[in-house]
């Protein structure tokens, strides 16, 4: 493969097992993955209703400064709401997290660092005022 963002998705369309997706970046060395899929849970009819869901995030490097200009995709587990949104200078951007699992994945020199959260632990987030921060691994 040449070097690149690539995505992973796994599927069992017929089946009772959950859709796992993952990003991951390919360089010079050789890149190996294991995904692992959950059991489908039941669901009802979802509708998103309500006042918008954004809210900030913060990259920090490995040394806790804001990693500006880092692109940064959110998604939920599925990937079937996404969207790509750019840190500014203080290493945030305001985005709109959708879902009950939701991965921000930060691309930034050629590194991929992934994070997921629950909805609830975003919710929590908002109701407290702050800000998701992510450390760049």
């Amino acid at each position: 493969m040449a070097a690149g963002l690539y995505r992973v998705i796994a599927t069992c369309p017929y089946g009772i097992c959950e859709t796992k997706i993952t990003e991951f970046l390919v360089g010079d060395a050789p890149v190996e993955l294991e995904l692992k899929v959950d059991v489908s849970p039941t669901r009802g009819n979802v509708t998103v209703v309500g006042p918008s869901n954004r809210m900030r995030v913060q990259l920090l490097d490995p040394q806790g400064k804001p990693v500006a200009s880092a692109e940064v995709l959110v998604r939920d587990s599925s990937a079937e709401f996404e969207r790509w949104y750019k840190t500014n200078s203080d290493g945030e951007a305001d985005v709109e997290p959708l879902g009950t699992k939701i991965t921000f994945a930060v691309l930034y020199k050629r590194t991929l660092t992934e994070e997921t959260v629950s909805a609830a632990s975003i919710e929590k987030l908002r109701t407290e005022g702050k800000k998701l921060v992510i450390r760049q691994r």
